[in-house]
């Protein structure tokens, strides 16, 4: 812990800020990098996740960063389908309804809602097992975040 003697001159006040201001800009620098690397090392979890099914961006801002998966089976692949279908909770709503059957009802056929498994590709389907890419990201963030900071700003 670092302790600031401040000594009531003008000129010991001027030295106090200007220290304040050099840390201050240390922080925000060691904030960007730290999302940086947090948002990166994320999107690659979650596009490890994916394979090839989805498209993953994980783009940093400053202090701010942002993963998106996109892909014509991205709610698939995140939240699975048919009796593995796992809704859970989010920072985001969730696109569509999550429950087994929610897409049936709302977008498809109406087999898997009326029968219990549907037909894809000559074959026939009860679930999708999800892959949970954006959540695994999400976990991965508020794992790793206090030890990452820890190395950031060497603590």
């Amino acid at each position: 812990m670092k302790t600031i003697d401040i000594q009531l001159s003008p000129s010991s006040i001027n030295m106090a800020i200007n220290k304040l201001e050099r840390m201050r800009d240390k922080l925000d620098s060691g904030t960007e990098r730290l999302v940086k690397s947090l948002t990166s090392e994320a999107g690659s979890m979650a596009q490890m996740a994916f394979g090839g099914s989805a498209a993953v961006s994980a783009m940093a801002n400053g202090t701010e960063g942002t993963i998106t998966a996109s892909g014509e089976a991205v709610t698939f692949m995140e939240f699975g389908a048919g009796m593995a279908t796992m809704g859970y909770a989010f920072e985001n709503p969730q696109p569509v309804p999550v429950y087994p059957g929610s897409w049936s009802e709302n977008e498809g056929s109406g087999e898997f809602a009326e029968y219990g498994f549907w037909h894809f590709g000559h074959r026939v389907y009860t679930q999708i097992t999800p892959r949970h890419g954006m959540l695994n990201a999400r976990d991965y963030i508020v794992d790793n975040a206090e030890e990452k900071a820890k190395e950031v700003f060497h603590l």
